[in-house]
Formats: C-alpha cells, sequence, structure tokens
C-alpha cells in the first residue's frame, strides 16, 4: 500500500486531483491511501504528530502560510525518501524547487495533459518499488516488496530482514567473504 498526501488549498482541484489519482492507481491494481492538507503547516504537524509515512506527497507551491516549496524543504529534513510533485500555475517557480528531490512538476494550466503521462511514469516506479522477492524464512518462502525492506543485517552468520512492520530472520547460515573490495555470500 502507498500512501500519498495531496497539500493544496484550493478544494476542487484537490478533490480532481485526489479522484484521478485513485483512477490511475486501481487501474494499475496498486493500492493507495490519500491524505489531504489544506496548508504546508497541517501537513507538516500530521507527519510529526503521527505515525504516517508518505511515499508520494503532490504540493501546490502556492498555499496560504508556508508556500509548498517550504514545506517540502521542512519534510525532507524528516525524510528524505518522499517523492515530491509540484502543482502549479506559476511555471517559472519550477527553478526554485531544483535543489529538492522532485520526481516532477505539473503546470495547472496543463493539468489535463500532463497528469496521465505524470502517474504513469510514476506507477512505472512504483510498480518496481511493489515487486516481490522471495527470502526463506523457516519452512517457507516469504515474498517481499523492496520498497518494505528498510534494511538487511547480519547477526551471527543469519540474515534479519527489518520491514516497516516486522523484523524476519532466516534459518539459512550465510558466510561473507571480503576479497579484493568485493563481499561474496
Amino acid at each position: 500500500m502507498f500512501t500519498i498526501g495531496i497539500c493544496e488549498d484550493n478544494i476542487e482541484f484537490l478533490m480532481e486531483l485526489k479522484t484521478k489519482i485513485e483512477k490511475k492507481f486501481f487501474q494499475c491494481n496498486l493500492d493507495c491511501e490519500i491524505y489531504c492538507f489544506y496548508s504546508g503547516e497541517e501537513i507538516i504537524k500530521e507527519i510529526l504528530n503521527s505515525n504516517i509515512e508518505f511515499d508520494i506527497i503532490f504540493f501546490d507551491i502556492k498555499l496560504l502560510g508556508i508556500n509548498g516549496i517550504e514545506t517540502a524543504r521542512k519534510i525532507s529534513e524528516l525524510d528524505d525518501s518522499i517523492i515530491f510533485i509540484f502543482i502549479t500555475y506559476l511555471n517559472e517557480k519550477v527553478y526554485e524547487v531544483l535543489d529538492l528531490q522532485i520526481f516532477n512538476f505539473i503546470r495547472k494550466i496543463h493539468f489535463h495533459k500532463e497528469i496521465d503521462r505524470i502517474l504513469n511514469s510514476l506507477i512505472n516506479r512504483l510498480e518496481y518499488l511493489a515487486e516481490k522477492y522471495p527470502f526463506p524464512v523457516g519452512n517457507v518462502k516469504i515474498y517481499l516488496k523492496l520498497y518494505d525492506i528498510i534494511y538487511l543485517e547480519l547477526l551471527n552468520r543469519r540474515v534479519i530482514i527489518h520491514t516497516r512492520t516486522t523484523n524476519y530472520t532466516s534459518n539459512y547460515r550465510f558466510s561473507i567473504i571480503l576479497y579484493h573490495n568485493y563481499i561474496y555470500i
């Protein structure tokens, strides 16, 4: 499941974008949960005070209070893995977000032309992240998405797989050999 935030102060546009995203994810058989915010302060407060971990956030650049660019900067200090997509009527603002790791930029005046292309590109990236890989645990193989794995740990020659929700310990013993700067398992 992908967690998506939309930070947009125009309620009609926000609902149109939310509907487009839901429809595209449904067509691609990807689960998503979408949270809507009307200000930068509101989304920052939610991130700081809840357990929600956003995968993608769509930002309007021009928001009341903290603008979308400053909001994204503050959020990226907390979590630099979030995919940012900016939306605006202010085409010249694209240059102000280049220092952030943004996925794309949607111009509101070309929204209906650009949204499908950008969502298709986003889905392609997410499908890669959603692909499942087998890991032997106990007498079975569990299938995990690379996206869900936070890190792998080698402890007493066993691999511990740390995911967002659970830790799994492999029952196989591994040996690691470092030879000429290459690791062999």
